[in-house]
């Protein structure tokens, strides 16, 4: 195995640039599933290949969670200004929802079902929430402004198309039971 061209880093300062390709590439060429060494947590597999994500996630015995790794509730409460979160709705357990320290401000990027567990918890406490919702019109925006040239677009417009269609999609969902 050749030397990484570069840190093999996952801590978020290795991000400030953007995404390190270099170190993922080596990654898949060299050591697709590799064992990180978290320094504020248990550590993790970090698999960068298709195919053997496939693999991990069959080999239970080797890759178990019990053999370590880092879940939510083992994270100490940090200082930042907004939490920005992917964490799917049925993941969003009491556990997570009342981590949210002094953080001022909740981004949940889901959008559907809203509101979500987290993002109740959020505004129950008197935050900003931010959600999905927020950023999948704002991509939407930006995509009109790229393919026309046009700075006028009809945000409002676009808010409530998205709003009732997601109200669409609510009273079409199949009723439990």
């Amino acid at each position: 195995m050749s030397a990484p061209p570069v840190a093999v880093d996952f801590e978020n300062d290795a991000f400030t640039e953007g995404i390190p390709h270099a170190m993922f590439r080596w990654l898949r060429d060299n050591d697709p599933v590799r064992w990180y060494d978290w320094p504020h947590g248990k550590g993790y597999w970090a698999v960068t290949r298709h195919d053997d994500l496939v693999a991990v996630h069959k080999d239970t015995a080797t890759f178990s969670s019990e053999t370590g790794a880092t879940a939510l509730e083992d994270l100490e409460p940090v200082p930042a200004d907004i939490l920005v979160s992917t964490v799917p709705v049925e993941a969003q357990t009491e556990s997570v929802t009342t981590r949210l320290g002094d953080l001022p401000v909740v981004f949940d990027v889901l959008y559907d079902p809203w509101p979500t567990p987290l993002a109740a918890a959020a505004a129950a406490d008197g935050r900003v929430v931010v959600s999905g919702l927020d950023l999948l019109l704002w991509q939407a925006v930006d995509q009109v402004r790229a393919m026309t040239g046009r700075f006028d677009v009809p945000v409002d417009a676009m808010r409530r198309a998205g709003e009732a269609g997601l109200a669409e999609r609510r009273n079409q969902a199949p009723s439990a039971g």
